[in-house]
């Protein structure tokens, strides 16, 4: 005695979704580590813009972060033998940076962490350079 049409049916259709299942629980890490890594922006970095040297007492003055500036996190993870770079920034940043005699004095950053999240590729700085710019400066003491 065979099985009936509908049976076989019902036995094939699950049959296929267990294997897709499978194949989406062996797959699917990767494909989603692969996917999160290419969208991951560049960690940011700081470097000379010119080769000329600063005296230390040419950075005193007060500084503010500018529109370009940026914060947020980095976290690698390893996920099912896969490494995963996860970077979330935001741009709704407000700092202030107090330099006397070549020496930090005071630096106050405000971040509005609710307001981070992972950005596209498009919407990624170009730049991994936070910029600041002087707002005001003391005048040089003479020795």
């Amino acid at each position: 005695m065979g099985l009936r049409t509908r049976t076989k049916v019902i036995i094939g259709i699950s049959t296929g979704v267990v294997v897709i299942a499978a194949a989406a629980v062996i797959a699917g890490p990767s494909i989603y580590a692969n996917t999160v890594n290419g969208q991951a922006a560049a960690a940011p970095s700081l470097e000379a813009t010119s080769s000329a040297t600063l005296d230390a007492a040419d950075a005193d003055g007060t500084w503010t972060s500018t529109k370009t500036s940026y914060a947020g996190y980095r976290v690698h993870e390893v996920l099912q033998g896969n490494d995963v770079n996860v970077v979330g920034r935001t741009k709704d940043v407000e700092g202030t940076a107090e330099v006397d005699g070549g020496s930090l004095a005071t630096a106050t950053v405000t971040v509005q962490v609710a307001k981070i999240s992972t950005p596209s590729p498009r919407a990624t700085p170009t730049s991994g350079t936070p910029r600041w710019r002087r707002t005001s400066s003391r005048r040089r003491r003479s020795r």
